[in-house]
């Protein structure tokens, strides 16, 4: 997080560029994220939705469930053990998929869930 607030994504070519997008022109679920994750630790969550809605929505979701599961429910387990039902991590799956494939659907509105 660190380097992401320090060094803007689109400034700098420290940074992996997304082979998916290379190779076949799709967006997968992750392009964006670093542009929207420098956003959110700006607190330009706004601009952060424009650049990548999942990653925006998983980061601070993801937090707060590890700072609930470390200081309420198990104070012993390591800070970042998750448990959940099997069923938490299949519907997480399909909602990647469908913003997979729905931010590279060429038409409003999901031509809007494409990074910008």
């Amino acid at each position: 997080m660190g380097i992401v607030y320090f060094f803007p994504p689109a400034e700098y070519s420290i940074y992996p560029k997304c082979l998916f997008f290379q190779y076949t022109g799709l967006y997968c679920p992750g392009c964006g994220g670093l542009r929207a994750t420098h956003h959110l630790v700006h607190g330009r969550i706004a601009d952060a939705c424009k650049m990548n809605g999942l990653t925006t929505l998983f980061l601070p979701t993801l937090l707060a469930v590890l700072i609930w599961q470390k200081c309420i429910v198990d104070r012993k387990k390591a800070f970042l053990h998750l448990s959940a039902p099997p069923v938490i991590y299949w519907f997480i799956a399909f909602l990647v998929i469908v913003f997979a494939v729905a931010r590279n659907v060429p038409w409003p509105p999901f031509s809007w869930l494409a990074p910008h």
